[in-house]
C-alpha cells in the first residue's frame, strides 16, 4: 500500500520518515490527475523535460492500478516514443542513466524519478511490548534497534548506569 502525505517540507518530512520501521521506501513525487493515456503522456513529457538531457539513457518503470481502457505496457511505449522523439534520447532497460517512475492510481497520476529508501521493518507495536535490560552498554542500542525494526515496542530497563543508558537512548 501507499501512504500520501502532502507537506510544506518535504526534505524534513523525507529525512523523518526514513528513521521510521514499517516504512520501505520514500518518493518525492509531481501528482496531478489524469484519465487519458494522452494526459498521462503530456504530463510525463512536461515532468521529464526538467532533468532528462540529451544523449542520455532512460527507463520507465510503470505501475497501473484501476480500471483503464489501457495497460502499463500501453502507458510505457507511448510515453517512451513521445520521450524520445521529443528528446534526442535512448532507452536502456537494464542499466539507464535515469530511471522516471510512473504510478497510476484510477485517475491520480505520480511521477518521480528517485525512491529513497526507509528503515524496512514492522511498524512498532505490531509485535507487543518486550523489556530491555540496559547496564549501558552501547550493543543494548544495536539490540534494541533490531527489536523495533521486528515491530517490538521496547520498554527499557535500566539496572545501573542511568546517566550513560540515557544517553544511549
Amino acid at each position: 500500500g501507499k501512504i500520501i502525505l502532502n507537506t510544506k517540507n518535504n526534505k524534513k518530512t523525507i529525512a523523518i520518515l526514513k528513521k521510521v520501521f514499517g516504512i520501505h521506501s520514500i518518493a518525492e513525487t509531481d501528482y496531478v490527475k489524469a484519465q487519458e493515456i494522452s494526459d498521462v503522456q503530456q504530463n510525463v513529457l512536461q515532468y521529464v523535460s526538467n532533468f532528462l538531457k540529451k544523449k542520455d539513457s532512460f527507463a520507465l518503470r510503470v505501475n497501473r492500478i484501476g480500471k483503464q481502457k489501457f495497460s502499463s505496457t500501453d502507458i510505457a511505449v507511448q510515453c517512451g516514443k513521445a520521450i524520445q522523439q521529443a528528446i534526442d534520447v535512448s532507452v536502456n532497460l537494464d542499466f539507464p542513466k535515469k530511471e522516471i517512475f510512473i504510478e497510476l492510481d484510477e485517475d491520480d497520476l505520480f511521477l518521480f524519478s528517485k525512491i529513497e529508501e526507509g528503515a524496512r521493518g514492522i511498524p512498532v507495536g505490531v509485535e507487543g511490548k518486550i523489556g530491555l535490560l540496559m547496564d549501558g552498554n552501547s550493543n543494548e542500542f544495536f539490540a534494541g534497534k533490531l527489536m523495533l525494526k521486528r515491530g517490538c515496542e521496547i520498554i527499557p530497563i535500566v539496572q545501573k548506569n542511568k546517566t550513560k543508558c540515557i544517553k544511549i537512548l
